[in-house]
């Protein structure tokens, strides 16, 4: 009988073990996604600050031609 309850200590031990590593490699791979998405939104975000740095400067440019064209420098 004695065995019987060292073999079932044994199971539920290694069943914990089994348990908590897979509770970590949950933890850990929801990290890695949290990170992945982090760095998507970075770069989303220098992209749109490109995109808007590029409008106002194509908008300066067109007004910039527009004032010359008034002032009849073309």
């Amino acid at each position: 009988m004695n065995t019987g309850y060292l073999t079932l200590a044994c199971l539920l031990l290694a069943a914990f073990a089994i348990l908590g590593s897979c509770y970590l490699h949950d933890k850990a791979e929801q990290k890695k996604g949290a990170e992945r998405q982090r760095l998507h939104d970075e770069a989303k975000e220098q992209e749109t600050a490109m995109l808007v740095r590029k409008y106002n400067t194509m908008h300066a440019m067109r007004r910039t031609a527009r004032r010359h064209r008034q002032e009849g420098r073309y």
